[in-house]
């Protein structure tokens, strides 16, 4: 099942069921197997912005891919380990984005993340405002799972305990630009996790 949502106005599309499938960086969605796509989004700048866990009364198990367009893609998985193969898959086609990202790298906008005793938070460099716009906030406490693939050496994801839908962190999918950075993060990870629960 999918819908569109749009930002703008905060409305969304019926939930409609689909068939979809991932090739080669793409998105497809089509109404069953055989037939020809409705529509594609490919998973790459600038018209994938990212995705992550979304939850829903009436889809509990419910992810998006944001969209450049102020709006996103809204998908139904029917249990949580259906919508995290669909993330991992995700993880994956991002870590090979540059072999079909488009020539637009000036759209690219990197973020950085902070780090205080017991949050993390994701914020994106405004120069215009000559300030940090935050993204993104999570508690340490709730990190339960640090994703590595091993074929995706810059990326890691990370998963976070749901304790309450409104709340929740959800997945964080994250690229470093030097597998140095990758182990910096993670060392000072691995450190304020072992500090806060003494192991």
């Amino acid at each position: 099942m999918y819908r569109h949502k749009f930002a703008k106005d905060n409305t969304a599309t019926s939930w409609t069921p689909g068939y979809f499938l991932l090739k080669a960086g793409v998105l497809y969605c089509m109404d069953d197997e055989k037939s020809k796509p409705n529509f594609d989004i490919p998973l790459c700048t600038p018209h994938c912005q990212g995705c992550r866990r979304i939850h829903l009364l009436d889809r509990p198990y419910a992810f998006e891919i944001i969209r450049s367009n102020s709006a996103s893609l809204q998908l139904a998985a029917a249990d949580t380990v259906e919508a995290s193969k669909w993330l991992q898959c995700f993880l994956e086609t991002v870590s090979l984005a540059g072999h079909y990202i488009d020539a637009e790298k000036n759209v690219q906008k990197p973020c950085c993340i902070l780090l205080s005793n017991d949050s993390i938070i994701v914020a994106m460099d405004e120069p215009r405002k000559s300030s940090l716009k935050p993204l993104g906030k999570a508690k340490l406490c709730d990190l339960v799972t640090v994703f590595i693939d091993p074929l995706a050496s810059t990326f890691i994801m990370l998963e976070f305990e749901i304790a309450e839908a409104s709340k929740s962190s959800g997945e964080w999918i994250i690229y470093f630009e030097t597998i140095a950075e990758k182990e910096k993060f993670l060392d000072i990870i691995n450190l304020k996790w072992s500090e806060m629960f003494q192991v």
